[in-house]
């Protein structure tokens, strides 16, 4: 919801570069219920991630896409970090917060967003069944449910 906002404020920018790694809720939900039942999850630790990564002008463009935008506002990394120190600075000096910060700029700009679920592939059975697609027509429609956009 957060990109969402920020986008109909016009007060989205991401980076150019980085990768995204999503999972849509039912697929996360049900790698979760299956190791809790599952007695060969007790002490291990599973990665439960989707069908693949997507670059950030592709995840974002869904979104603005949402919004009845052309794409999402992007700039590279290094145009990027100035500009979210001085939104957080200001941020910090009126008493507020902002996603627009050097942290999440890092986050967003990681080379790599693959994540490998062969292990709770193996042990639980998980496979991410939702893809990037239908998890955004999804997303879409509850957003639309929640008045949201």
């Amino acid at each position: 919801v957060t990109p969402i906002d920020m986008m109909k404020q016009k007060k989205f920018i991401a980076p150019k570069e980085g990768m995204f790694g999503p999972v849509y809720i039912d697929d996360l939900v049900e790698g979760c219920y299956l190791a809790l039942n599952s007695d060969k999850a007790i002490g291990q630790i599973y990665i439960l991630s989707g069908m693949g990564q997507v670059s950030n002008q592709e995840y974002f463009s869904f979104l603005a896409k949402m919004l009845g935008l052309d794409s999402a506002r992007t700039l590279s990394k290094q145009l990027l970090y100035p500009i979210a120190f001085a939104a957080e600075r200001m941020a910090h000096l009126f008493g507020k917060r902002t996603e627009l910060n050097p942290s999440t700029v890092a986050m967003l700009s990681r080379p790599s967003a693959k994540y490998i679920h062969d292990k709770a592939s193996a042990e639980l059975g998980y496979q991410p069944k939702v893809s990037l697609e239908e998890g955004m027509a999804r997303s879409e429609q509850w957003l639309r449910e929640q008045g949201v956009i």
